[in-house]
């Protein structure tokens, strides 16, 4: 038995050196790409290479090494709606989580998350204006504490969510989106062509959620929900080993 635990542990230790090489790599050949393409400005070919190298990376990491990568490439930019982002259409990203804390809001403004798989991600105190999801796998996933406005989660797969937005009565889009089981703590929000928690189907646009569309069990009221209730739910992430 005594061997058996240690060929395990064994087994565990090359499995983080393996993932660490594969992230230290990624992160190598990223930085040397982006000196070049300023030298050069090629900014197509950095695209397509940045998005073969990303997706390759994502499908060999644990989804702690998936977080550090996305916190990296937000930081380097290369995630905005504002500039020409890299496409991530199709990645998977299950399980990552993105957080900030009560006094600073982790800082997502204005990224596109387009046509990713997220199942059970976190994102817990993130600042979330005007970022899109739209076309993203998102059932499972948690939202807590994030601030929600001009979020556009149109085309989403947004079964068994849970959603605590600390924006209030601000503009957030879902349209022709799954939303059956979701929870919500607000409700506030612009719905069309949507499939509601409690499983009924509105085709029609609404500014404001009738509470009778949703079960007891699909709506919080005052922040009753249990934050570890979330089935991602971490209370806190590492920052990623940038240098």
């Amino acid at each position: 038995m005594h061997r058996l635990y240690i060929a395990a542990s064994r087994r565990q230790q090359d499995e983080e050196v393996r993932q660490d090489a594969i992230y230290a790599a990624y992160i190598k050949d990223m930085r040397e790409s982006l000196m070049e393409t300023n030298d050069n400005n090629d900014k197509t070919e950095h695209q397509k290479f940045a998005r073969a190298q990303t997706l390759s990376a994502l499908r060999q990491l644990d989804s702690k090494r998936k977080t550090y990568i996305i916190q990296f490439l937000v930081e380097a930019e290369l995630l905005s709606t504002k500039k020409e982002s890299i496409d991530l259409s199709g990645a998977d990203l299950d399980d990552i989580v993105l957080s900030g804390n009560i006094d600073s809001l982790y800082d997502l403004k204005s990224i596109n998350l387009c046509n990713i798989i997220m199942t059970n991600a976190t994102f817990i105190y993130v600042d979330l204006f005007n970022t899109d999801f739209s076309g993203s796998t998102l059932t499972g996933s948690c939202f807590v504490n994030v601030f929600l406005y001009s979020t556009n989660f149109d085309n989403c797969q947004l079964s068994q969510t849970y959603i605590d937005d600390i924006g209030g009565d601000l503009i957030v889009n879902i349209g022709n989106a799954n939303l059956r089981g979701a929870i919500f703590r607000v409700l506030d929000y612009h719905l069309y062509n949507t499939i509601l928690p409690n499983g009924s189907y509105m085709n029609s646009y609404w500014s404001i959620i009738d509470i009778d569309h949703f079960n007891n069990e699909n709506l919080v009221k005052n922040g009753d929900a249990e934050v570890g209730e979330c089935k991602g739910y971490i209370s806190s992430a590492n920052g990623p080993p940038f240098a």
